[in-house]
């Protein structure tokens, strides 16, 4: 379990600071509540399930591509 590692005062690596601001959003992250339809919640479930991500980072992917915002 590396996160409990890391509380414990472990320095990160490069790589575990990179995959840390990838996985979410930076503590100026605004909260929004959304509603879908039973078939796209459904298939957002499936997709965050195989994919292993979180629903919010594959909305968060989607809304920037639809947006044109760059990484």
């Amino acid at each position: 379990m590396p996160h409990v590692l890391l509380s414990y005062g472990m320095a990160k690596t490069r790589d575990q600071d990179v995959r840390e601001q990838s996985r979410g959003i930076t503590k100026g992250g605004v909260k929004k509540t959304l509603w879908f339809h039973e078939d796209e919640a459904e298939a957002l479930r499936d997709r965050a399930y195989k994919s292993r991500r979180s629903e919010a980072s594959l909305i968060r992917e989607a809304v920037r591509r639809f947006l044109e915002i760059e990484d």
